[in-house]
């Protein structure tokens, strides 16, 4: 922050026609360019320099700063543009919407709000049917005589009562005479 307030009283005084001519004409240079604000402060080159061929990313660094200090891949060759350019003009200017880039981040918007409605749908099942299988338990304890308290619910008796039908009988077929 002092090297704001260093621009900023540097304004000032030129703003009250103090400081000699050739150094507001320097200021007012300066006042057109990037005031940068990185941390990362190594050289960034673009790939005509740096003899690259067909390369996407359009700027490269040779960067040894600390990972929360380095400047992401995806915004070198602007950033690099934004140092160079004089005046308002640069090589990065704002134009028409990615339109590629918007998609893909809208679908995965998308997505994770579908995953997080999918979550809670379930949470939702899962306790509406441990709360039914409470109160259906509660309920069989309620009917049970005193001393059959202990029995467990889950007996499979249902299972003593369900015939044991053969759906395909391992007979052979009667010949046809």
């Amino acid at each position: 922050m002092s090297k704001l307030k260093e621009v900023w009283n540097q304004a000032v005084k030129f703003s009250l026609g103090k400081g000699k001519l050739d150094a507001k004409e320097r200021f007012s240079v300066k006042l057109d360019q990037l005031f940068d604000i990185l941390t990362c402060k190594c050289q960034i080159t673009s790939c005509e320099r740096g003899g690259c061929d067909g390369c996407v990313i359009q700027a490269h660094i040779n960067c040894s700063c600390s990972r929360e200090k380095m400047i992401p891949l995806k915004d070198l060759a602007y950033i690099k543009g934004q140092k160079e350019k004089v005046g308002s003009k640069g090589p990065h200017q704002m134009g028409a919407p990615d339109l590629q880039e918007h998609k893909r981040q809208v679908r995965t918007l998308e997505r994770q709000g579908m995953e997080n409605m999918a979550e809670e749908r379930r949470r939702s099942k899962e306790g509406n049917a441990a709360a039914a299988d409470k109160a259906a338990r509660k309920d069989v304890k309620r009917f049970l005589a005193d001393g059959d308290e202990d029995l467990e619910l889950e007996s499979g008796a249902e299972d003593e009562f369900v015939p044991e039908v053969e759906l395909f009988p391992e007979t052979e077929p009667e010949p046809a005479a």
